[in-house]
Order: C-alpha cells, then sequence, then structure tokens
C-alpha cells in the first residue's frame, strides 16, 4: 500500500491539495467522527481527538486508519489533517512507499482565507509545527486554485519519486571572467608548449592541534612527483607557490555579491579566506582557496523554493596533462580562476526538477555578464539519495539534458542495491559470512582474453577468488542498464 500524508496549518490549503490526488482519502476528522458518532459538533473534533490519542496512544488514528484500508484492499491511501506528529511518524517507520506532504501558505494569505491566530496557537500546542519540520516535500500555496491544481498535477505525475524518498541536492562551479582570484594574471587557457617547468614532492604537516590529515599522508607515502607546466608571460609566482597571494580579486567579490542579491541571499558580514587540503597535487600549495560570501538565498522550484545554502567565492585547481603511475604533470594556466560555487539544500524531489534548478542558477550566473562561457567553465555535482539509501556525489555532470538521466539511473542502483540488501536480510547473511580465504589464482588469468586483466596482471596486480555464500543469484542482478550487483 502506498500511503500520502497531507498536513498544514489551517486554510493553507492541504484539502484542497488532497483532493487532486488520487487514492481513497481519510480526513482526520472524519475519522474521529466515525469512531466517536457521527453527530459530534466540529468545535469538539479537537478534543474527542486528543482524548482518543491519549487512551489509545497518539499514533492511533493513523492505526486506525491503515487497518481500515488493508482489510479494503486500498492501494493508495491519502491521510488529510494529521494534528500529532506520531500520526506521521508510523507512517514513515511502517511503510514502505510513502511520502508526507506539508501545504504552506503564508501567515497574511491564510488570514485573508479565514484562519484565526487562536487556532492557530492550538495546533502549534498539539504539535502542527513538528510535522512541519519531519514532512518530506513541501508545497506553497500563496496563489490560486489553478496554480494550487498544476502543483498537484505535477506531483502526480511524479509520485513514484516522491514515494521513494527522492532528494537531490546541487553543487555548481562557474568560472568567473575576470583575472586570477589571489594575482593579476589572465584567466586563460593555453595549448603551446609551455616555458616554465617546476617538479615538486608535496609533504604534509602538522595542524595547530599536532596530529596529521590520514589522507594527506597516505598520498605522501605513495612518493608520487608532481610536475607543474607554467608561462612566464601570462602566470607568476603566485601560482607555482613561490609567491604570497595578493589580496583578493574585488571585481570577482562584486560579482559574487550580486549573484547573491539575485537569489535573495544574505552577505556575511566579513569575509575569511579559509583554507581546504587538497592532496591530489591540483593545488600546488598543497591546499584550496575559499570564502564563504552569502548564505540563506532561494530559487522557485516546481512546488517550493529551492534553498541557496551558501554561495562561496574560490580558486580553481590546475588542470591535469599527464597521469603516470609515479608522476602526475598539471598544467598551471587553469589554477586560481575565481570560481563561484553555489550549493542548494536537498529540496528536489524529481529528476526533471534537479535540471531545471540548474538551468535557473546558470540563467542567473549569465546575467551577471561576467560569467566564462565555453566547455568546462560550469561543473555541477548532483547529490542524490533515495530513502533508506545513501547520498551518493555525480560530480562533473556538464550537459543539462542528461542530468535527469544521472539521477533516474541513481535511483535505479539505490533501489535496486536496497532490495539485494533486503534479501540478503531474508536469507539470515551475517557479516561473518564474507570472512572467506582468498585464493590467489592469477596463473589462471595469465592468458585471459580480457584485456584490463591482462593489463593488470602485467602492471604485478593479482587475481584472488573468494567463496561468497548465500547469494546465489544477487551476484547477478541488474542494478543498472548493463551493469549487473557482481
Amino acid at each position: 500500500m502506498k500511503v500520502i500524508i497531507v498536513a498544514g496549518y489551517p486554510r493553507a490549503g492541504k484539502d484542497s491539495f488532497a483532493a487532486f490526488l488520487p487514492g481513497k482519502k481519510v480526513v482526520y476528522s472524519d475519522l474521529i467522527r466515525a469512531i466517536a458518532g457521527k453527530d459530534v459538533p466540529k468545535e469538539k473534533l479537537g478534543e474527542i481527538g486528543n482524548r482518543l490519542r491519549q487512551e489509545h496512544g497518539a499514533d492511533y488514528l493513523t492505526r486506525y486508519a491503515l487497518a481500515l484500508a488493508e482489510e479494503h484492499g486500498v492501494e493508495t491511501l491519502v491521510l488529510v489533517g494529521p494534528r500529532h506528529p506520531a500520526e506521521v511518524a508510523f507512517v514513515k517507520e511502517n511503510v514502505r512507499e510513502h511520502v508526507a506532504v506539508w501545504v504552506d501558505a503564508e501567515e497574511d494569505v491564510r488570514r485573508a482565507r479565514g484562519a484565526t491566530k487562536e487556532r492557530d496557537d492550538v495546533d502549534r500546542k498539539i504539535g502542527l509545527e513538528e510535522i512541519r519540520k519531519i514532512a518530506d516535500v513541501v508545497v506553497e500555496n500563496n496563489g490560486t486554485l489553478e496554480e494550487l491544481k498544476e502543483k498537484a498535477e505535477y506531483f502526480v505525475k511524479n509520485m513514484d519519486y516522491y514515494l521513494v524518498g527522492l532528494k537531490c541536492g546541487i553543487e555548481i562551479h562557474q568560472q568567473l571572467d575576470t583575472h586570477k582570484l589571489f594575482c593579476p594574471c589572465p584567466s586563460v587557457l593555453r595549448d603551446d608548449e609551455p616555458d616554465v617547468i617546476v617538479e615538486r614532492y608535496q609533504r604534509p604537516v602538522a595542524s595547530e592541534m599536532g596530529s596529521f590529515d590520514p589522507a594527506a599522508l597516505a598520498e605522501f607515502k605513495k612518493g608520487i612527483k608532481y610536475v607543474y607546466q607554467a608561462y612566464s608571460d601570462t602566470t607568476c609566482l603566485v601560482e607555482i607557490d613561490e609567491e604570497p597571494p595578493h589580496p583578493p580579486n574585488d571585481e570577482a567579490i562584486d560579482i559574487a555579491l550580486t549573484f547573491a542579491e539575485l537569489v535573495h541571499a544574505r552577505p556575511v558580514d566579513a569575509a575569511q579566506v579559509m583554507r581546504k587540503i587538497v592532496i591530489d597535487g591540483s593545488n600546488t600549495s598543497g591546499f584550496q582557496r575559499t570564502m564563504l560570501l552569502a548564505t540563506d538565498g532561494w530559487i522557485d522550484g516546481k512546488l517550493s523554493k529551492i534553498r541557496i545554502n551558501t554561495i562561496c567565492l574560490e580558486e580553481d585547481s590546475a588542470r591535469p596533462v599527464e597521469r603516470g603511475k609515479d608522476v602526475i604533470t598539471y598544467r598551471v594556466d587553469r589554477l586560481g580562476i575565481p570560481l563561484i560555487e553555489i550549493a542548494t539544500g536537498p529540496d528536489m524531489h524529481t529528476p526533471e526538477e534537479v535540471r531545471a534548478a540548474a538551468e535557473r542558477i546558470g540563467i542567473l550566473l549569465r546575467a551577471t555578464g561576467k560569467v566564462k562561457r565555453s566547455i568546462g567553465t560550469i561543473r555541477q555535482d548532483l547529490n542524490v539519495s533515495v530513502r533508506g539509501g545513501a547520498r551518493v556525489e555525480i560530480k562533473g555532470a556538464q550537459e543539462l539534458d542528461l542530468i535527469p538521466e544521472y539521477v533516474k539511473n541513481e535511483v535505479r542502483r539505490q533501489l535496486g542495491l536496497l532490495e539485494i540488501k533486503e534479501e540478503m536480510q531474508k536469507r539470515g547473511v551475517q557479516e561473518e559470512d564474507f570472512r572467506q580465504p582468498a585464493v590467489d589464482i592469477t596463473h589462471l588469468f595469465k592468458n585471459s582474453a580480457a584485456r584490463f586483466i591482462r593489463n593488470a596482471i602485467e602492471r604485478g596486480e593479482k587475481v584472488f577468488a573468494a567463496r561468497i555464500p548465500k547469494m546465489r543469484g544477487l551476484l547477478g542482478k541488474e542494478i543498472q542498464e548493463g551493469r549487473r550487483f557482481g
């Protein structure tokens, strides 16, 4: 059974929104009447409902509704108007496919529709505000009934994604069309032969607490040599970390603050340059410089606002030219180009909404008139999760039209893994089942037809085999098109 919960303050429009949804509608006030008697006056419903919750448990009305729905074979149940958070929590804990929708309207809009402050105060005391906090989706309803209907139709069209708890956020990095962030060098990429070559080995340095970053220490132990290519006429000593950084680029800061205003964000009182350790050699200094400039912005989404949590200004990394086993070559012409970094909240719930948000942010960035416009100048990282799954970051999405496909594929992968997890639990698979001894069978694969295996063996790598019990049929399960779990 699929369960949709629709909640909200009086006159926010929850009943109107629910009316547009498919499935069996059950209003909590009607439940109370069904239990206590149909002739219960409206003003007594709240009192009787509270008494039922006290006598039978705070989630009693939800349990009652679900039992009736199961008895009658209801496929989609729409619960309208819960007033206690336990009534929502029970569904979240016991129904796999569910979504809790909070229908929201500004207070003055609700007042104009007839809502009273006294009723709001009563509902807050019961716990309606807590329901708002645990809702999966927010639907803003400050407009007309026709606008609310359009949102409901979009919700129904994409209901499968809402029911599995899809959450998406975006992190966008956009190069600005100015000189570099911490020096006056031009932000140009070159393909001609560099005339400056610098070779370095990076070494970890103890923090203020006297400890070493484990990842940096592990990278150092690999003994990798980094080769940096530069140009004497378009790069300087700052890029190769032989001169301290200059004051931040004022024009870049102005551009970032202009964008912040376009997305209604609040500028910080003071910008502080921070350091983030970089362990792959893509920054000659061993860290990336970044500064937080604004917070708490928003853009319009399909059903409600999408939060712009942070807007930062940072330096781009050096671009890789060649990667070997012991030597990695970078070109520093890209190092130091100003990047505006925009991080949204996990407020998108459909693949198309992610694409639309990325497109909207891109349009606003271009509206500043000072961003670069070519391949590689904007990079989008997608954060995707479903209920029960893990947040996965998909890095480097550049084509808008491919974003929905990236999200759909990741949703399918996570749902497939959750199905496998459930089946493993049914089979009683334990962690110790995987503690089987591994056997070196490299000699059996020396003449393998698979080129990647032969190449790995030639590099000195090994092939091992181990018995994995209780997994029959699961390793071959397809979790993405053309990709099996094994």
